[in-house]
This record gives structure tokens, sequence and C-alpha cells, in this order.
């Protein structure tokens, strides 16, 4: 599922200023949403009673968002509806102000990617809306020297093979995920224990992957194979005359990286994909867990 409708600041043109000041006219705002991973909609589940936090400036590495860290400007709640909204009686000013939210144990952000939201009010850009938080409840399970694939949602999702080999693939539609809201999928270990997520996105003449392991989780190794179609797997595919097109072989995959040290971000992957079209693209993500 993706978010791109998520953040984007929207300009409020002022004809007229009247008496209205420049502080009391700013303000930001957004919903606090979850996402079950069932196949509904995260706009259907907005979460209550979370922290949402205000500051002025980026905050350290490592610190975590309240009320007496450093830049601290007001705290908001969530309502039923998931709302926040730090309003015009702030008196907020034309700068630059980031938004956070609270951390919970269980609970993995899936956006924004980058933990937070920045914002920059100006004259042309007084009020942010859609300054969205999505998470998912994720129990990751400590998965140390086992083999993990990339599923389409579920566990066995999209197999290879319906017998013996758990290899999975997924599919992504070219435009369905963009550098500020990529598409997640999840990564299992051992079948079914979750291990991570696989991001995805587009700019039309690349495709950009990552992996980022969940958890204490880490990576040794991941090798990745994207095709336009699916028969494009064959070539990295065992065969049999009688059975046909098998299990996939990691180790014949393009894209491949083994590391030093254990690593739980891969960094963005590119794979061009220019011809390729508007259409679903085929991706086998492996990885070793550390």
């Amino acid at each position: 599922m993706t978010y791109s409708n998520l953040p984007r600041i929207l300009l409020l043109t002022v004809a007229v200023l009247g008496l209205t000041s420049v502080a009391s006219a700013c303000e930001i705002s957004g919903y606090k949403y979850q996402e079950l991973g069932d196949g509904t909609k995260y706009v259907d589940h907005p979460l209550q009673g979370w922290n949402i936090y205000l500051f002025k400036d980026q905050l350290p590495a490592g610190t975590a968002p309240s009320v007496s860290a450093p830049g601290f400007i007001a705290q908001r709640v969530t309502g039923a509806d998931g709302k926040y909204y730090f309003d015009r009686s702030l008196n907020l000013g034309y700068r630059t102000y980031y938004v956070y939210e609270e951390s919970r144990t269980g609970w993995t952000q899936l956006y924004p990617t980058t933990g937070f939201h920045t914002i920059t009010l100006t004259k042309d850009a007084r009020v942010a809306t859609e300054m969205n938080f999505v998470n998912q409840y994720k129990q990751y399970v400590k998965c140390s020297g086992e083999t993990a694939w990339a599923a389409q949602q579920n566990p066995g999702q999209t197999r290879f093979v319906q017998k013996g080999n758990w290899a999975t693939y997924i599919t992504y539609n070219v435009g369905e995920g963009t550098n500020a809201v990529p598409k997640a999928f999840p990564l299992y270990a051992g079948q079914t224990k979750l291990a991570g997520s696989l991001y995805v996105y587009d700019d039309g003449s690349n495709l950009y992957v990552k992996y980022v392991a969940g958890g204490n989780n880490a990576f040794k190794e991941y090798h990745l194979q994207v095709e336009d179609e699916f028969a494009g797997f064959n070539d990295v595919r065992t065969y049999n005359k009688k059975t046909g097109y098998g299990s996939p072989i990691p180790g014949q995959f393009e894209y491949a990286k083994e590391y030093s040290t254990k690593t739980a971000d891969s960094g963005w992957i590119t794979v061009p994909i220019s011809g390729y079209g508007d259409k679903d693209v085929y991706i086998a993500a492996h990885a070793a867990m550390a």
C-alpha cells in the first residue's frame, strides 16, 4: 500500500490580510493512521491518543521526542479521528519546523520514512496540512543465520513453487511509490518470521530498492533480481524437463552485495527500468541474515 498522497504543504494565497497578523495565520496539522497490512485502507484506521511534538530544531540522532527535548515548542494528542493540530494560538512565524511522533514498543513507522516531517512556513505557504504519520504494529523476530525473502504481504504469498522451496517474489506497479513515500513490502525469514522491510519506488527511468532490517536484525548479504515479466526469472531458476522451472537461484541474481560487517540498511539500489512502461515489475529480493 502506498502513501503517495500523504505529505504536502498547501500554499495558501491570502489576497487581503486585513487585520490578520502573520503569526496568527500559520498552522500545521495532520493525522495519525495505522496500517493493518490486511489490504484495507490505512485512512480507515485512525489512531487516537498519540503524542505529536513540534520543534524548532531537528532533534540530535538518538534523541527521543519529548517536552524536555531541545527546541521543543508544543505537544498535541491525536483525537478520535487521528488528527493533531498546531493552531494559530502558537503564533508560529516564518521558519522551518520539525514534527515528530512519540515512539512505542512494537510499532514501526512506515511514514514518513525520515522519521519526522520538515516544514518550512513562508508568507506564501502559511498552512501545512496532511503532515501524516502511518505506523504498523510489528513484532520483529531475531533471525540470525536465516534466509529471508520479500513477500507481497503475507508469509508465503506469491511463491515461485507451491511445494518445497518457499522463496517468494513481489510485484510493483511503475509509479506506485515515490522517493518521499516508497512502497513497503515485508521481509520474512524462515518462512514466517518478520525480519525487516523492502522499500521500492521509481522515477520512470530507474527503480530504487532498499533493504531495511527490523528490530535487532542485520544483513550479511543480499541478492536482487528485477524483471518486466515473470518469465524473465527463468534465467535464474532451476529447470527440470518434467516439472519445468523451479526454485530461484539467488547466487545468479544480477544485483548482489556481501557485507564485511553487520548491516541494517542497504541504502538505495538503482535498477534501470527504462522501457518497462506503466505496468507491473517483478522483484525477487533475497537476503542472508547476519
